[in-house]
């Protein structure tokens, strides 16, 4: 079975469609994050998409997708962790950037939002660079680790 593999899209939903047409065979795609528009906009991709988290998302639509809300029907969040099953695979995912003022702190406190004056407010799409859960924090990366090793002894 092929996969198909996409890099930051930022947005550029017209190429996706484009690639994705040309290559009609391939049934199922990940993509390393980024996906959301400058605007956070999200699209509906022609083929299943599998996507980890992006520095640039839209952190209240993750947050919806991991409450059962995807963004779109063919477009999956993958959070932080796994194993994720992806066709035959088994994902193991962590997206995000590494912030060392923020590694050790337990996911949950890193799911924080600082909003322009610090009121906790949810923060748009190049407003979020205090939004804490663009980061992915030690408890993360472990749960990456156990996720992996799962996959491989099993």
């Amino acid at each position: 079975m092929q996969i198909g593999a996409l890099g930051d899209i930022h947005g550029e939903f017209e190429t996706v469609h484009l690639i994705m047409t040309r290559h009609a065979d391939v049934p199922l795609w990940v993509c390393v994050g980024d996906v959301a528009s400058n605007d956070g906009e999200y699209f509906t991709p022609i083929a299943p998409m599998y996507f980890i988290k992006g520095n640039n998302e839209d952190f209240d639509v993750l947050a919806d997708a991991m409450a059962g809300h995807p963004p779109a029907p063919t477009l999956h969040y993958l959070p932080n962790g796994g194993p994720h099953l992806v066709g035959p695979w088994r994902v193991a995912a962590l997206g995000g950037t590494f912030a060392p003022s923020w590694y050790n702190t337990p996911a949950v406190g890193a799911a924080a939002v600082e909003g322009p004056q610090g009121d906790g407010g949810s923060l748009k799409l190049g407003k979020s660079r205090d939004d804490k859960r663009r980061h992915f924090v030690r408890d993360e990366v472990l749960a990456v680790q156990g996720a992996a090793e799962a996959s491989i002894c099993s």
